[in-house]
């Protein structure tokens, strides 16, 4: 693994837990459809065992840390700024791409992506909505994720 930096380990650590949401430490065709679907990529069971089978270098059917970690690398080419990641993660949240997330966007992603209830959903979003205007702007979603996941990366 000497291959990543500390940094990007993290990363890969944080993205490949919201794939693996069954913590099995690989990532299957249900989890990685499920994934893909929640960022609003539809694709069927065999375009997704051909994305597996692309990754899958022991040829098991999932995808493992190591593999993932391969993969990544080889997509990002470089290093993503913490702006694009933000916005990347905004337009996760921006469904129905409005340019603001609405509190049922909010909870929907917590609830598929990170496995979170509405009731702490509904907490952290009013948390957040500091203009309580009842949806995030990408100000307010760029200062939570500053706030709450940057800034946790550069403390490890």
């Amino acid at each position: 693994m000497a291959l990543y930096t500390a940094d990007e380990l993290v990363e890969y650590r944080q993205v490949f837990a919201l794939f693996d949401t069954d913590g099995s430490g690989a990532i299957g065709t249900d989890e990685l459809g499920e994934a893909m679907r929640s960022m609003g990529m539809n694709a069927n069971q065999k375009e997704l065992e051909q994305l597996i089978r692309e990754v899958d270098a022991d040829g098991n059917g999932e995808i493992d840390f190591d593999e993932f970690c391969a993969c990544m690398k080889k997509m990002t080419g470089k290093k993503a700024t913490d702006d694009e990641i933000t916005r990347e993660c905004f337009n996760v949240f921006d469904q129905d791409s409005n340019g603001v997330v609405s509190e049922s966007e909010f909870k929907h992603v917590m609830r598929e992506i990170g496995g979170f209830d509405d009731r702490f959903s509904e907490e952290i979003f009013r948390e957040i909505d500091v203009a309580g205007s009842g949806h995030l702007n990408y100000d307010e979603f760029a200062l939570m994720v500053a706030d709450y996941l940057l800034n946790d990366n550069q403390n490890e």
